[in-house]
């Protein structure tokens, strides 16, 4: 049985996100998921001359890569939820101090 916590869903077993605000991860909008909605947001942003942005990236399934880029220039990483793209806390690694295994968030 899933937990229902306010807006969101958590599967027990697998203790991930199953659905935010009613609408499921799998949801379509225009056929788009919403990491793929978020990442052609941010391209028209970077191409209107918005400077220091940085788009997270998606998956071929349309979910985003659950380790990206704090900024393209740093060094800097951490761990995303492949569902919401929202920053999982505590995970931010300078990649020259400590490699970081976002598969087991």
């Amino acid at each position: 049985m899933s937990k229902k916590h306010n807006n969101y869903i958590i599967n027990p077993l697998t203790n991930r996100l199953i659905q935010y605000g009613g609408v499921t991860h799998k949801k379509l909008i225009n056929g788009k998921t919403p990491c793929q909605i978020s990442y052609q947001k941010c391209q028209k942003d970077l191409e209107t001359g918005v400077q220091d942005l940085f788009c997270k990236e998606c998956d071929k399934k349309g979910y985003y890569i659950n380790k990206q880029w704090s900024h393209p220039l740093s060094q800097i990483t951490h761990c995303i939820d492949s569902y919401t793209g929202k920053e999982i806390p505590g995970t931010r690694r300078n990649i020259k101090d400590k490699f970081i295994n976002c598969n087991k968030y």
